[in-house]
């Protein structure tokens, strides 16, 4: 089911007013340091956004699911929210105006935004559509999709959902805990620039006439800043292409390293589970993967995982061996697995090695996370200390020489 898409001459006009403070900004600021500074707000702009936008999507599928639960009507859940109009709503109106862009909510917002989605899937539940339209994009994030697919198809609905299990939310939330170092990493790095670029060849100049070098700490942070500015754009920009590729559910994120030790298990536990619990309502195994597959809730390494494992099932591949064949478990979680089906406790198992890969993903999640803001806060004091005392010394020697 398919939202409704902005057009080439509407992202071209988004893209010419998100571009239109460039201008200024490298006038300002100079090409480099101004390209940096517009691109790190609209970066910033762009979280917020998406944030809040996971927010919604989060309460949109706790209605969803306690009215799925309650056998009631879903076009009830989408109807959009009453905008504001106190003295609060009027602010946000004019706010969303200029965010994060001049005319942001006439020319995007007000057309593509999450409650005209959310009109436009009521308006197809209404015509007769049914609850494939909450595979919409964009209206439902991916793990509240799949929580909600497979509990309706084995009837297993929770008014408290899978919250404990869910890695999007938490991945949010635990991202503001590194934008302080990231910050004043940005801040130091955009203020050594201005002064290598501005103040330090006159410094340079004025050590020359005296015939006195510099100081050897300024000499290597003046090479560093150089040739950090001819590799910090095209770097920032592989690492940004990598980190939205492996933010917006792509495979890449199953394979970069950092990333598959949390996202890989997260996904194979996800789908471990569903299998589980639809095995319990009399589904086989390759009926189940085909299921899956047709209801689209899983990225494309999960998919791939699932038609592996559907072929397997039907050359007749023990369900182990079919799993560990797919990919979806490894040779000591497949003999475990093949030690619990004499027992007749294999669909259960299966729910619990998918809820364990889980919680193994959050925590890995929590660990990772905790060490990079450790480990990124001792390097910004690092940075902040050498850039402090390159930029000083000289001025201390100079006052040194200049004073009887």
């Amino acid at each position: 089911m398919k939202a409704l898409r902005p057009g080439i001459p509407t992202r071209l006009a988004a893209a010419f007013l998100m571009a239109l403070p460039l201008v200024p900004a490298c006038l300002v600021l100079g090409p480099v340091l101004g390209t940096l500074a517009v691109l790190g707000y609209l970066g910033w702009v762009f979280f917020i956004w998406d944030h809040m936008r996971l927010l919604r999507q989060r309460e949109l599928a706790a209605g969803l699911r306690l009215a799925m639960g309650a056998g009631m009507p879903l076009d009830g859940v989408l109807v959009p929210a009453r905008t504001n109009r106190g003295a609060w709503g009027w602010l946000e109106t004019a706010a969303l105006w200029a965010f994060p862009f001049p005319l942001y909510w006439p020319l995007w917002e007000n057309r593509f935004g999450f409650e005209s989605l959310k009109a436009r899937a009521r308006e197809l539940l209404v015509g007769g559509h049914g609850t494939e339209v909450l595979a919409m994009p964009g209206l439902l994030a991916r793990d509240d999709l799949f929580d909600l697919r497979v509990a309706g198809r084995t009837k297993a609905l929770d008014s408290t959902g899978n919250d404990d299990d869910s890695l999007s939310p938490r991945l949010l939330a635990l991202v503001p805990s590194l934008a302080y170092p990231l910050v004043v990493m940005i801040m130091v790095v955009m203020i050594t620039l201005f002064w290598s670029i501005l103040v330090s060849p006159r410094v340079e100049r004025i050590f020359t006439e005296f015939g006195v070098p510099l100081p050897w700490l300024t000499v290597m942070v003046l090479e560093w800043t150089r040739a950090l500015m001819s590799l910090l754009l095209p770097a920032l920009a592989l690492a940004s292409l990598a980190l939205v590729m492996a933010y917006h559910e792509t495979p890449l994120r199953w394979w970069m390293p950092g990333l598959r030790g949390v996202f890989a298990p997260h996904g194979r536990g996800m789908i471990l589970e569903a299998l589980g619990r639809m095995l319990a309502t009399g589904m086989t195994l390759d009926a189940g993967a085909t299921w899956l597959l047709e209801g689209g809730a899983t990225d494309g390494s999960g998919g791939r995982m699932l038609k592996r494992l559907r072929t397997a099932a039907e050359q007749g591949d023990p369900p182990p061996e079919a799993l560990a064949r797919a990919g979806l478990v490894n040779s000591a979680e497949a003999a475990w697995l093949g030690t619990t089906i004499a027992s007749g406790r294999f669909t259960a198992a299966l729910c619990e090695l998918g809820q364990s890969l889980q919680a193994l993903a959050l925590r890995r999640l929590h660990r990772r996370v905790t060490f990079v803001g450790t480990a990124g806060t001792v390097l910004v004091g690092l940075i902040v200390g050498t850039a402090v005392l390159a930029i000083f010394i000289p001025l201390v020697d100079l006052i040194g020489w200049l004073t009887p």
